[in-house]
């Protein structure tokens, strides 16, 4: 592989890296008018959780949009969907072998700005994933670090003479 293209691909993965931290600082700098956060918990088989605290327009609203968004209920679009933003976290962390796919989480536990129930804007836009569970049973905190089930697929460490600035 030629190193200008090594370069453009390093380049892409640092866009997408910084474009999810751009997307993750507005959503904690510009929480809107009440601040106030909705948790939602979509599940693979297409089930999303809305507190009871949410009205039926907004949970119905929650509801069909986050299946859409996610393709819950749909097996490959959900796995699809979690690779993308599992990849896109973890861009400095993960490495997937061409050929292989990252575990598919049973559910994803994702924030909304509760002023954004409200808009017509998709809610696509003010999503932030928090938590994942690939078990069933245990969550896992995205801001907490790589979750271990994606521990085979993490980045090996840089080779000593890369480090030193030798690129024999």
């Amino acid at each position: 592989m030629n190193s200008e293209l090594v370069g453009f691909l390093v380049l892409l993965a640092l866009l997408g890296w910084l474009a999810l931290k751009a997307r993750q600082w507005r959503m904690r700098q510009a929480p809107g008018k009440s601040g106030r956060r909705v948790e939602v918990t979509v599940h693979a088989d297409g089930r999303v959780e809305v507190g009871d605290d949410v009205s039926r327009t907004h949970r119905e609203r929650l509801q069909t949009e986050l299946r859409g968004v996610t393709g819950a209920g749909d097996a490959r679009a959900w796995a699809g969907w979690t690779e993308k933003i599992l990849t896109l976290r973890f861009v400095d962390d993960l490495n997937v072998p061409e050929g292989q796919a990252l575990p598919v989480p049973a559910a994803v536990r994702l924030n909304v700005l509760e002023d954004a129930l409200d808009g017509s804007a998709p809610l696509a836009r003010t999503l932030l994933e928090s938590e994942v569970n690939f078990s069933g049973q245990d969550w896992r905190d995205l801001l907490d670090g790589l979750p271990p089930e994606l521990a085979a697929f993490t980045v090996p460490p840089a080779d000593e003479s890369a480090a030193e600035g030798r690129w024999d």
